[in-house]
C-alpha cells in the first residue's frame, strides 16, 4: 500500500514537472527576458551603424527603417544564410509583434550557426508596433518594401494594422495576406492596434489636429541636402508640402544621393534638387523668381508659401585663427557673405515674390543659434557675428511685413521668425563630435544633459512655416535643451560642487 502510494506520489510529481517544464518552455518562446530587448525609441537611432545587422526573421520583402532611409544594415530572413553573421557586434531581431515566436525561433538558428546568445537583441513590437509608430511619427518611422523600393503610404500602413491586429487566419485574403502569407499567426495576441491609434480619423472626430501642417505648399530650404536642412526637407513632405526645393552649390556627389534616396520615397514631382548659390542675387532669383523657375528649371510651382532659410558655415576653429585680433578678413568675408548676406538676400526675393504672386500664408525661418544670443569662447567672432546679425534681419523685417501695406506693395502680411538650436548632430558639427572629450562636454554643457534632436529642430521649424503659427511673428524660438534658460554656475557645474560636500555652497549674503 505505501509503496502504490509512493508510486502515485511520485508519478504526480514526474507529471507535474513534466507540465511544468513544457508551460515553461512554451511560455518562453515568447518571453524575451532570454535575450536583451530593445526599445522602438533606441532601435529608431541603430539604423546607420556598420557593427549591427537588423533583421526580419520573417520575410525578405519588409524592412523597418527611419528617416532618411538607410537600409545598408537591414537584413530579411535570408540574412542568416548570406552573411558572415560573425562580422556583426550585435543583431537585432524583430518579427510581427511581441506573441511573435519567430525571432526566438531564428536566435537559436544563430546560435548553433556559432553566435553568441548574448549579442543578440529582439525588438519585440515588430512589423505592427512599427507600422503605428510610422504613421504617429512619420519623420522618425517608416516601413520600406524592397519590392517596390519604395515607402509604405498612410494607407498602405493602416491595411497592415487592421488586416493582422488578430493575426488569424480568415484574414488570408487580404492584399498583405497573400503577398506575405508567412506574417500571418494563429493564435496570436488580441491586440487592434488600428483602434488604438491616437491620431484622428476622419470619419470618427472632428479633431483640430493637424498631421499635414504643411498641406499643398510650395516650400524652400536653402542649404537642404544635409544636416538639419535635410531633415527639415523630409519632415516638410511627410507634412503635406506640395513641392520642396532644396538648394546646395558646393557638393554634387551628396546632391546626387539626396536625390536618389528622395526618389525612393517621394515622387518626383514633389521635390527638386537646385544647384544654387545662396551668396548671390543670381543663386537667390533662381532659387525664388517663378518665371525663371519655371523657363530654367521647368518648375511651374507657382508662387512660394513658405523658407527655411538654413545655409550656412561655421568659420574658422583654429585657436590662433578665429578672435577678433587674429581671424584673416577672408575667413571674416566668407562667414559674413553666407551666413548674414545670404539670409538677407533670401528674405528679399523670397518677399518680392510673395508680393508678385500674391501669397497669402507668406512664412519665413531663419535657423538662428544659440551663438546669437550670447558669446562663447568656444565660438568664432564671424560666426557670433553672423548669427547676431540674422536676429536683427528677423525682428525688423517682422516688423515691415507684419501688415498689408499699399505703399509698399504688399498685399498680405509675411511672417517671419527665427529657431535657434543648440549644437546638434549635423554635418556641420560632425567633425569635432567625433572627438568624444568635446562631444561629451557640449552634451553635459546642456542643461538637458544631451545634445539636442534634429527632429525636435526640425518640428520647430515646420510650426513656424504652418498656419498653425499665424499670431506669431519676429520671435527666436530656441530649441537648445535649456541652454539659454541657465545662469552660472551651471547644472554641471553645481554638480560638482555639491560632490565636494561645501557646508554653504551660496554666496554673498548678508551676515547677521
Amino acid at each position: 500500500m505505501n509503496n502504490n502510494l509512493i508510486t502515485c506520489v511520485s508519478f504526480c510529481i514526474i507529471l507535474i514537472a513534466i507540465l511544468f517544464y513544457y508551460i515553461i518552455g512554451c511560455d518562453s518562446l515568447y518571453n524575451s527576458n532570454n535575450y536583451d530587448e530593445i526599445t522602438p525609441q533606441t532601435f529608431v537611432n541603430m539604423f546607420s551603424l556598420k557593427n549591427i545587422a537588423i533583421v526580419n526573421t520573417l520575410s525578405n520583402d519588409f524592412l523597418l527603417n527611419t528617416y532618411p532611409t538607410n537600409t545598408n544594415n537591414s537584413y530579411g530572413k535570408s540574412f542568416i544564410d548570406k552573411q558572415n553573421i560573425k562580422k556583426f557586434d550585435k543583431i537585432i531581431l524583430y518579427c510581427a509583434n511581441y506573441t511573435c515566436g519567430a525571432s526566438h525561433k531564428y536566435a537559436k538558428e544563430l546560435i548553433n550557426k556559432g553566435y553568441k546568445k548574448h549579442n543578440i537583441i529582439l525588438y519585440g513590437g515588430g512589423i505592427h508596433e512599427w507600422a503605428k509608430y510610422s504613421i504617429l511619427y512619420p519623420s522618425n518611422f517608416n516601413i520600406y518594401d524592397k519590392n517596390t523600393q519604395l515607402i509604405l503610404k498612410e494607407a498602405e500602413l493602416r491595411k497592415i494594422i487592421s488586416d493582422f491586429s488578430h493575426f488569424s487566419e480568415n484574414k488570408k485574403h487580404t492584399k498583405y495576406g497573400k503577398k506575405y502569407p508567412e506574417l500571418i499567426l494563429e493564435n496570436s495576441a488580441n491586440d487592434n492596434f488600428y483602434n488604438n491609434l491616437r491620431i484622428p480619423r476622419k470619419n470618427k472626430c472632428n479633431s483640430n489636429y493637424n498631421s499635414n501642417l504643411l498641406e499643398n505648399k510650395v516650400c524652400v530650404v536653402t542649404g537642404g541636402t544635409s544636416g538639419l536642412g535635410l531633415t527639415v526637407v523630409y519632415m516638410m513632405l511627410n507634412n503635406g508640402a506640395k513641392h520642396v526645393t532644396l538648394t546646395y552649390f558646393n557638393n554634387d556627389e551628396r546632391a546626387n544621393k539626396v536625390n536618389n534616396e528622395l526618389s525612393k520615397q517621394f515622387n518626383k514631382n514633389r521635390f527638386y534638387v537646385l544647384k544654387a548659390d545662396a551668396r548671390t542675387t543670381e543663386g537667390n532669383l533662381l532659387t525664388f523668381d517663378a518665371n525663371l523657375r519655371k523657363t530654367k528649371l521647368n518648375l511651374d510651382t507657382g508662387g512660394i508659401n513658405c523658407v527655411d532659410i538654413n545655409a550656412g558655415i561655421f568659420g574658422p576653429a583654429n585657436f590662433n585663427k578665429k578672435h577678433v585680433h587674429n581671424i584673416s578678413e577672408t575667413d571674416y568675408k566668407k562667414v559674413i557673405d553666407i551666413n548674414l548676406n545670404g539670409y538677407f538676400l533670401a528674405i528679399k526675393y523670397f518677399v518680392r515674390q510673395a508680393i508678385e504672386n500674391n501669397i497669402s500664408d507668406g512664412s519665413i525661418v531663419c535657423i538662428k543659434s544659440i551663438y546669437g544670443s550670447t558669446g562663447s569662447l568656444f565660438s568664432n567672432i564671424a560666426y557670433q557675428t553672423s548669427k547676431h546679425g540674422v536676429m536683427g534681419l528677423v525682428r525688423q523685417s517682422a516688423v515691415e511685413l507684419a501688415r498689408a501695406n499699399e505703399k509698399i506693395k504688399l498685399k498680405f502680411p509675411i511672417r517671419v521668425n527665427a529657431v535657434s538650436p543648440t549644437f546638434t548632430n549635423t554635418a556641420l558639427t560632425e567633425p569635432m563630435l567625433k572627438t568624444n572629450i568635446i562631444n561629451e562636454t557640449l552634451k553635459n554643457s546642456n542643461t538637458l544633459g544631451n545634445l539636442a534632436d534634429k527632429n525636435d529642430i526640425a518640428n520647430a521649424v515646420i510650426y513656424l512655416l504652418s498656419d498653425n503659427s499665424k499670431s506669431i511673428t519676429g520671435i527666436d524660438l530656441p530649441v537648445d535643451c535649456g541652454v539659454l534658460a541657465e545662469s552660472i554656475p551651471t547644472y554641471e557645474e553645481v554638480l560638482m560642487l555639491n560632490d565636494e560636500d561645501i557646508e554653504e555652497l551660496s554666496c554673498c549674503g548678508s551676515k547677521l
